[in-house]
């Protein structure tokens, strides 16, 4: 290695480690002041992503070259807007670096700072930079606000909400920026948005909306609040007229479908997600609804082998039937939380256990089969001939006999 690769790798160093007296002394040996590295950073790019202002100031002074681009597109201004570097930034600008630019992503300063919940970055960029557009896309067709709400940095969404953003804009899949907020668990940003009028509904071009993505994920709380969702002590802040317009918007509708006709109920299930089913099965979710293979929620769950699940979904439809006769009576109202909750365990848990294996058997029984003729025959077929010969016979004992005329000695 000769001496001057030697320097370029110590002045890389230097201006990593914010050494100043180094970089003056390698200035003097004349090194490269844009040497680049295996990934095409220079020098000014670690002083930019450090905010070290005395460096950037010599480089610079030096000659580097302000408009740099490493590997990815970044130039040394997106490194001080992605690392929160104001002053630097702002030397940077001033310097002749123009403040639009972006990286093979397409991100320009504002994603950067959105995405690493820079709010007085953005404060900035709103403030001081002319013609700065709130909604710019990058590659994907993702705003900052997609950013911000994917990371969960409410400060940031609510920062873009303030200028403005729009709440409605799709990416390449489809999604809009609740979409991406619920499949990181992030409810608090899902209720923001909600609340500045995100439509609850939105499909993604596999036709999922928010409630299948935060199903699919296991994310319990943000399908309370895509079902539940309520302005609460927001109201000071929003006309009552947009309130009334936003919850209107924010009932979701729990048995939406997406391609594959699954609901959420379904994504949920066979995901094993046990707490956002319960969520669910509380809100009220079809447990009838067959998916694109003709399976209920109940398959799915008995498919999966999840046994808790299997149980709730079970106890859940006993409680609609129970729920339903209460209503024709018009008697008190039944926590659905008590009914899915209840466990059945003991000396005699066997028998709910077996319950629940013929209710699962039963969901897949058409109502023109006999199910008594398919019950003998399941149990002809595992060599339990004398057990279904005991259940034809109780059963045949328990209908009605037709009078057979001079046989019959009670006529």
């Amino acid at each position: 290695m000769d001496n001057v690769t030697k320097n370029e790798i110590n002045f890389h160093s230097a201006a990593k480690d914010n050494d100043l007296e180094s970089i003056k002394k390698l200035l003097r040996e004349k090194v490269d002041i844009n040497c680049k590295n295996n990934l095409d950073r220079t020098p000014l790019h670690w002083a930019a992503a450090n905010g070290n202002l005395d460096i950037l100031e010599k480089l610079v002074d030096a000659g580097a070259d302000v408009e740099a681009t490493d590997k990815y597109g970044m130039r040394p201004v997106l490194w001080a807007a992605w690392f929160g570097h104001l002053e630097a930034m702002k030397f940077l600008i001033n310097s002749g670096s123009t403040p639009r630019c972006t990286n093979k992503q397409g991100m320009g300063i504002l994603h950067c700072a959105a995405q690493n919940s820079h709010v007085h970055i953005m404060n900035f960029i709103f403030e001081s930079l002319e013609d700065f557009k709130v909604d710019e896309m990058e590659k994907s067709d993702r705003t900052a606000l997609f950013l911000a709400a994917e990371e969960g940095h409410i400060e940031s969404v609510m920062r873009l909400i303030d200028m403005r953003c729009d709440v409605t804009i799709r990416d390449k899949e489809g999604e809009t920026a609740v979409h991406v907020a619920a499949r990181k668990g992030h409810h608090h940003v899902v209720k923001r948005l909600l609340m500045i009028g995100a439509l609850v509904d939105d499909r993604d071009v596999d036709g999922r909306t928010a409630l299948h993505v935060a199903a699919d994920n296991g994310h319990a709380d943000v399908v309370d609040v895509l079902l539940e969702f309520n302005a609460g002590a927001d109201t000071e802040t929003i006309e009552i007229r947009h309130i009334i317009e936003i919850l209107i918007q924010a009932n979701c509708d729990i048995n939406i479908a997406n391609n594959r006709q699954q609901t959420a109920i379904h994504v949920a299930v066979e995901n094993g997600f046990q707490e956002s089913v319960e969520v669910l099965l509380a809100g009220g979710a079809n447990l009838s609804r067959r998916e694109k293979l003709g399976k209920t929620p109940l398959q799915l769950a008995s498919r999966g082998s999840f046994v808790a699940i299997v149980d709730m979904i079970i106890k859940a439809e006993r409680y609609y039937a129970v729920t339903r006769e209460y209503m024709e009576q018009e008697l008190d109202y039944v926590d659905p939380h008590q009914c899915i909750e209840h466990q059945y365990t003991g000396t005699n848990s066997h028998r709910e256990h077996g319950f629940r294996l013929l209710m699962i058997w039963l969901h897949g029984v058409r109502k023109d089969e006999n199910v008594i003729k398919l019950l003998f025959e399941a149990l002809v077929a595992i060599d339990r001939r004398g057990l279904a010969e005991q259940m034809r016979g109780k059963s045949e004992a328990r209908s009605p006999k037709v009078c057979m005329g001079k046989m019959c000695a009670m006529c």
